[in-house]
């Protein structure tokens, strides 16, 4: 997907998938209100250039600092004309395209070849970068998405869930880490789930209530 000096390659499988699916999303246009058809058009190019990322992540090596610069300012370029012209409204309810905002803040920045897990080292400038560069609800959004990343990820998971909580504006992003660290926090119960033993006898979690479970 780039040359040897980090410059993105069109004219590629994931460019061709996605003017094939702009033409079956153009087809069905008239059949679609405005905000479905802007939704399904931002989820389009997000889930793509996700698959693109990845794909980098896979065939690429990020040793070489300055050369994983010129990729991500090269991709920045590649793609910013095509992100301006997405509706603003229709990123706020899209599906994929607060985790290709995400993976687009991470490039060389994630632990594994197909993890989604950031290095401990790149918490604090990821956070940053998506603090100052997106603005308004999306980055509200991205942000929750992130310290929900982070929880299940990162030692660091409950800080950095309330240094998100800390700076977000959106009642709905703040409502939703607010049940997710009332639900997750140290001391509360585990979902009493209902499962089948060795002897095929179905057993509760709250049966062994008091004792160490494996």
């Amino acid at each position: 997907v780039i040359d040897k000096n980090g410059k993105f390659i069109t004219g590629n499988y994931f460019d061709e998938y996605k003017a094939e699916t702009k033409l079956i999303l153009e087809n069905y246009k008239k059949e679609l209100s405005q905000r479905a058809y802007d939704i399904l058009k931002v989820d389009l190019l997000a889930s793509t250039e996700i698959q693109r990322l990845e794909y980098l992540t896979i065939h690429s090596s990020f040793k070489d600092t300055t050369f994983l610069s010129s990729i991500i300012r090269n991709y920045q370029l590649f793609i910013s004309e095509e992100e301006s012209q997405l509706p603003a409204e229709a990123t706020y309810f899209s599906f994929n395209y607060p985790q290709y905002i995400l993976d687009k803040f991470s490039i060389g920045k994630y632990r594994g070849v197909l993890s989604k897990s950031l290095k401990e080292t790149a918490i604090d400038q990821v956070f940053l970068e998506l603090k100052i560069k997106i603005k308004g609800e999306l980055r509200d959004k991205v942000l929750t998405f992130l310290a929900l990343n982070l929880h299940s990820t990162s030692e660091r998971g409950d800080e950095m869930l309330n240094e998100v909580m800390s700076v977000l504006n959106t009642y709905y992003c703040i409502e939703e880490l607010e049940l997710f660290h009332k639900q997750n926090s140290v001391g509360k119960d585990a979902y009493d789930f209902l499962l089948p033993d060795v002897n095929g006898n179905y057993r509760k979690l709250s049966d062994f209530r008091g004792k160490v479970v494996f």
